[in-house]
């Protein structure tokens, strides 16, 4: 995939405010992460509740999404891989339950929204876009994180720039912006706030032309805990200073 700076969507704009040299790794440079067992979970779950919401049914539906569409990638071994498959088959069959009783129409789910601004196009993919009873909108986004995190940070940048995209990019007006900690089972939402999408879409831009310039320092402070540390030519200069 060619690299294009003028598109700008929440992973790379995240990426660049936590170390700009990740992002030349990922984005420019185009080298993979390494999965985890936690990114690798998360990906085998936001497949199979996308596959389902897509064709409906039963729990055995969902669990037949969730084989269908299950990363194995990332973990140690065959244990620890059966540990978190497990897992993964636990926390579907809570979902199951809660969203049973959930009136909402799931109106869409991976919706890909597209708006520009200024000399950039900013992009994103909805986990889920639910239509209320009473015609209004929730823009949903799954989340197999830490929850102390999720909660600290609502909405933040994702959800935030979410109902920008469903604003301009979907025409539809969203009133609530929710993570759906699947872990736990609970629901964290918050009103969608227009002035706040605005100070965030001015974020991304601003960010944007720092890429376009092609600035991209090393953050020092993130080295300890980076996956790609290894593959890091800024990170390998500083441990040799």
């Amino acid at each position: 995939m060619l690299f294009d700076p003028k598109e700008l969507n929440y992973s790379k704009i995240r990426t660049y405010l936590e170390c700009p040299q990740l992002y030349r790794m990922i984005y420019v440079e185009q080298k993979r992460q390494p999965l985890t067992p936690l990114s690798s979970l998360g990906i085998s779950l936001h497949r199979a509740l996308a596959d389902f919401h897509k064709r409906s049914g039963g729990l055995d539906e969902l669990l037949d999404s969730y084989d269908a569409g299950w990363v194995g990638s990332g973990y140690a071994d065959a244990q620890e891989q059966m540990s978190h498959y497990k897992r993964g088959q636990q926390l579907l069959e809570k979902y199951w339950e809660e969203q049973s009783q959930n009136k909402a129409l799931v109106k869409w789910t991976e919706k890909i929204f597209e708006f520009p601004r200024e000399e950039f196009r900013i992009k994103g993919t909805i986990d889920r876009v639910d239509q209320n009873p009473n015609g209004t909108w929730e823009i949903i986004d799954y989340k197999t994180g830490p929850e102390p995190i999720i909660e600290a940070n609502m909405p933040g940048l994702q959800l935030t720039i979410y109902g920008a995209g469903a604003e301009l990019g979907l025409g539809i007006d969203p009133q609530t912006l929710s993570y759906w900690h699947l872990s736990s089972g609970r629901k964290y939402s918050a009103p969608y706030d227009k002035a706040a999408a605005e100070k965030v879409t001015v974020l991304f831009i601003e960010t944007g032309r720092k890429i376009l310039a092609g600035d991209f320092p090393c953050n020092p402070e993130r080295c300890p805990a980076c996956l790609m540390k290894d593959q890091c030519r800024a990170c390998a200069q500083e441990r040799e200073a």
